[in-house]
Order: C-alpha cells, then sequence, then structure tokens
C-alpha cells in the first residue's frame, strides 16, 4: 500500500494560552463566524486536503477533496478484499499440493474424495503381482490387450469429438434455414419483422402439431396475417372517425383518400365494364380528380345527347 502522510500544521509553545498554576484552564470557544447558506456551499465546495504521498521511493505531494478521499478509499477496500480472497485460494492450493506430496496427506486427501486407501492400494499391489507372475507370452498378450485398449479408448474419443463438431454444423445450418424461411414468411404476408410476430408463428405451429397438422412457416403467417386482419377490422368497426384518424395518423387517412379518389378515375367505363356493356372510346389523358369535376362531365354529356 502507498505511504500516505497528511501535512498537518505545527503549533509552537509560546502559542498555547497560559494558565496560573492554580488556576483550572477553561475551553477556548471557538469563534467561528456565522455563515450564509451560499456562502457555506461555496466554502465546502472549496474544502480540499493535502497529503504526501511515498510510492516507489518517489515523494509526491496530492490535493484531494472529500469525494475523491472516499472513492478512493471505497476502491482500497475492494482491492484488499479481492487480494485477500486470492491469497486464500492460493494458500489452500499450496496445502492441497504439500498434502500429495506426504504420504500421510496423501491418504488424508484420498479419504476426504470417498476412496478407502487399504482397498486401492491392494487393487494396485494385486495387479502388479499378477503382471510379474505372468510367462513372457502371457505379458506380451497382456500389453497387446492395453494397448488395443487406449488406442479404441482415444478414437472413440477422437470419433465423438468429430460427431459433436458435426452436429453442432447441422444445427447451425438448420437454424440459418429457420430464420430465412420465417423472415421470407413474414415478408410475404407483410407481417412485422418482430419477435411478438414469431412467438404467435412459433404457437400456430405448434396448435397444429398437437393436432397431428404439419404447418409450415410460410402457412402459419398467412394464418398469423388473417387473425391480425379479423382482429383488427373487429376494432376499427367500433371505432368513430375521429378515433380512427387518431389511432392510424394522417399518413394512412392519405392513403385511403388517394384510393378514393383512384376509383373515382373514368367511372362510367368501370360501371359499363362491370355490367357487361363495351367499354366507351377513352379519352386521351382524361381523369377525374374530385367528384364534382365527374358531375360536370356528366352533365356536359347529357347536354351533347339532347
Amino acid at each position: 500500500m502507498p505511504e500516505v502522510q497528511a501535512s498537518l500544521p505545527t503549533v509552537s509553545p509560546a502559542e498555547l494560552p497560559q494558565t496560573e498554576p492554580n488556576q483550572q484552564a477553561k475551553p477556548a470557544r471557538s469563534k467561528t463566524p456565522e455563515l450564509t447558506d451560499d456562502q457555506s456551499g461555496t466554502q465546502a465546495e472549496k474544502i480540499r486536503l493535502k497529503f504526501k504521498t511515498k510510492i516507489d521511493d518517489i515523494e509526491e505531494e496530492v490535493e484531494l477533496d472529500e469525494d475523491q478521499i472516499k472513492r478512493d478509499y471505497q476502491r482500497m477496500k475492494a482491492s484488499d478484499k479481492r487480494f485477500q480472497e486470492a491469497s486464500t485460494l492460493r494458500k489452500q492450493a499450496d496445502e492441497f499440493i504439500s498434502k500429495l506430496k506426504d504420504k500421510q496427506g496423501l491418504i488424508e486427501v484420498l479419504r476426504q474424495a470417498g476412496h478407502d486407501p487399504r482397498a486401492l492400494a491392494e487393487e494396485f499391489l494385486g495387479n502388479e503381482l499378477r503382471v510379474e507372475l505372468m510367462t513372457p507370452e502371457q505379458k506380451r498378450i497382456y500389453e497387446l490387450e492395453r494397448d488395443l485398449f487406449i488406442t479404441r479408448q482415444t478414437q472413440k474419443q477422437r470419433d465423438d469429438q468429430e460427431m459433436s463438431a458435426k452436429e453442432a454444423q447441422a444445427t447451425e445450418k438448420l437454424s440459418q434455414q429457420m430464420n430465412q424461411e420465417i423472415i421470407e414468411a413474414l415478408k410475404s404476408a407483410n407481417i412485422p419483422q418482430e419477435a411478438y410476430s414469431v412467438r404467435r408463428m412459433a404457437d400456430i405451429i405448434r396448435n397444429g402439431f398437437s393436432h397431428g397438422e404439419v404447418i409450415s412457416w410460410s402457412d402459419a403467417a398467412k394464418i398469423l396475417e388473417r387473425d391480425i386482419k379479423t382482429q383488427v377490422s373487429s376494432v376499427v368497426k367500433k371505432m368513430s372517425p375521429e378515433k380512427i384518424l387518431e389511432t392510424f395518423g394522417e399518413e394512412v387517412a392519405n392513403t385511403i383518400r388517394k384510393y378514393d379518389l383512384s376509383k373515382l378515375q373514368n367511372p362510367i367505363r368501370q360501371s359499363r365494364r362491370q355490367n357487361g356493356q363495351a367499354a366507351l372510346p377513352k379519352e386521351p389523358g382524361r381523369t377525374y380528380t374530385t367528384e364534382k369535376e365527374f358531375e360536370r362531365h356528366l352533365e356536359a354529356i347529357k347536354a351533347q345527347r339532347k
């Protein structure tokens, strides 16, 4: 830890209050002037303490305020706690290694791990004795079987790792394909690409599976689109025009107006086509933007026929 020394003011003996031998000293009263709220707040903000620090044989004078002192103290306490925890773990590790190097300590570790040291020793010695009593031919067969077992175990671990890697690749590929199918399904149904939409589609697929039906993401998006339209239509029918405009905004209202005006373009031709009659000759560039304009056009046609 860095050495911190606070520079304190020194007081000479002459500055101390003098008292008579038989006279009791009276406590000195502070003559601190009264400060207003603004003056006391300004003075509190300007209070700073100077300290002399020594780090790596280098002395330095620093000036800190109350907030900086609190932060440095909290940081120091947190560092001390982490250092103590690391020191405790290191001590425990050293003690464990020391026990493994000592016979009695090793026995204690085995017992703490739930093993019987005597049974382990008997098993080890029995295996060693059995190998020593083998004939050269038996030893050769034993070593071959041991090597074969080790080879098979190594190959099994390698195969398991390769299988896990292939499964991870296949899972990632299927995940990417599913994400692409979901995105395309949402786009085709004109549904917002949000987590809520995906959850609704997943519920539709899960519900279909519980009834023995296999529903694709594309079909689920169509079903969701139909449900959303039904719900929105049910809500909008009960709303006033003002509420509709407030809910959907001016942009949607303008889109509806443009659609209504487009239906007024050449309405006679559209009416004759619906009634199976031959269409009237098309007037080049002739469109109707308002209903009144269309009515004036009808009056002109009637006047010509008279």
